[in-house]
């Protein structure tokens, strides 16, 4: 071929070998014990000091649980007890995990924590995943259609009811769904650390008969945060890059952002305006959900992402819808495969040997999510991308009036960074 140049086989590369990793001398686990007693309804909180030696590995850093599903007495459940948890329990029992680094948040300030962990479940780890490791944290897919059906049928949760069942003690382990724990590279030396997990009501996070009053009860709860200790003299070359070159340490992340948006009963349009002012995101996630189920109620799934009969989406960046075309959809005659595709191109798992796990005739049975890739590329992880400032409008249209009030979950990603200085202050850029 004209204009190629001529390549070696490594399989022929006899006399090299590997590198050989110096970079970190010595890493483990430290487990820490909450700060705060554990009860039925206030957050767990940890407190970690700065070490003066040793950097952390925050993406190799884990929340351990023991938990049990009783009575509202605190007593045991019986072996008729039907009660079972939520898909993803070892995140979705709470609402917000707030993280401060010397004292100064970090972390988005939401009480939709639940919704972004099992958004980023659902979209971005394999079906093999699913079944090995996100067990740990009690994954167990609902089954399409049968979301809010406690008899038997769903088997996803009748797989998590045999795990909890008759108030079982089960153990949870879980790396909290935050920005800063999804970037590899380590904290600095001297940087203290708190952490608060803030729980989710008992009605949200179990499913049961109506008029249940079980609970979750929390009975052991560690962190353990990994340490690493570097080479004395990569580590001497940071303190001259902060100390003379004043140079801070940087920290790219991904900040996600959530929000909800009502919309009343009977309605057969909603119109939002706003939907982003200001910075605008790379990435966004569109999801329904039965507002009672939002709010809580034992014979709800809060994720069970309805269609409503949704005919019409056009999102609207800055007056340019996107996509050019705007969505229309039929439910009833199962026409929904551009609404379907929005996941795969949004996820990178479109036109290669990818996918997620839901298939099209799942995706209208309670996975009725919509994702808009808003970046130039379509390549979401590689690098940032030019900030735009701008609005983002979002409308909906129904084929039926809402028979009931309904949530809109807006799950969205911007470029973002933190920063830490010499002095160990930790700025953070949020822009938006």
């Amino acid at each position: 071929m004209e204009h190629s140049c001529l390549a070696g086989k490594p399989e022929l590369d006899l006399f090299s070998t590997l590198p050989t990793q110096a970079s970190i001398e010595e890493g483990y686990h430290v487990e820490h014990m909450p700060t705060t007693s554990l009860n039925d309804e206030g957050p767990i909180k940890f407190s970690i000091s700065g070490d003066s030696n040793n950097y952390l590995d925050l993406s190799s850093s884990y929340l351990l649980l023991e938990v049990k599903i009783t009575k509202a007495d605190g007593k045991d459940l019986d072996a008729q007890g039907d009660a079972a948890p939520i898909n993803l329990l070892g995140h979705t029992l709470f609402q917000q995990v707030e993280i401060m680094l010397n004292d100064v948040v970090i972390s988005n300030a939401s009480n939709l924590y639940h919704y972004r962990a099992l958004i980023e479940t659902l979209l971005s780890y394999s079906d093999e995943a699913k079944k090995s490791q996100l067990s740990m944290s009690l994954y167990s897919k609902d089954t399409p259609g049968k979301m809010d059906h406690i008899g038997g049928d769903n088997e996803g949760l009748e797989a998590r009811r045999r795990i909890t069942g008759q108030s079982k003690t089960v153990q949870l382990i879980v790396r909290p769904h935050a920005d800063i724990f999804f970037q590899r590279r380590f904290i600095l030396n001297g940087v203290d650390m708190k952490l608060k997990f803030v729980r989710n009501h008992n009605s949200l996070v179990l499913m049961a008969g109506e008029n249940s009053t079980c609970k979750l009860k929390i009975l052991n709860a560690s962190f353990f945060l990994r340490k690493v200790k570097i080479n004395s003299g990569i580590q001497l070359k940071h303190i001259e890059n902060l100390d003379k070159k004043l140079l801070p340490a940087v920290y790219p992340i991904r900040r996600v952002d959530m929000k909800s948006f009502n919309i009343a009963l009977g309605s057969l349009s909603w119109n939002e305006e706003n939907l982003f002012h200001g910075i605008l995101p790379k990435r966004i996630v569109i999801g329904i959900v039965n507002a009672g189920a939002f709010e809580g109620a034992y014979n709800l799934n809060p994720f069970n992402f309805q269609h409503k009969h949704l005919k019409y989406t056009n999102l609207v960046v800055d007056g340019k819808q996107v996509p050019q075309k705007a969505l229309v959809s039929d439910y009833t005659n199962h026409n929904t495969l551009r609404n379907y595709f929005t996941l795969l191109e949004s996820t990178g798992k479109v036109f290669n040997n990818g996918g997620i796990d839901i298939d099209r005739e799942e995706y209208e049975k309670g996975y009725s999510l919509m994702a808009f890739d808003l970046t130039p590329d379509l390549d979401l992880s590689t690098c940032f991308h030019l900030m735009k400032r701008g609005t983002i409008r979002l409308e909906l249209k129904f084929s039926q009036a809402l028979d009931t009030p309904v949530n809109v979950i807006a799950y969205s990603e911007f470029d973002s960074g933190i920063k830490i200085d010499k002095n160990r202050a930790v700025l953070t850029n949020f822009y938006a």
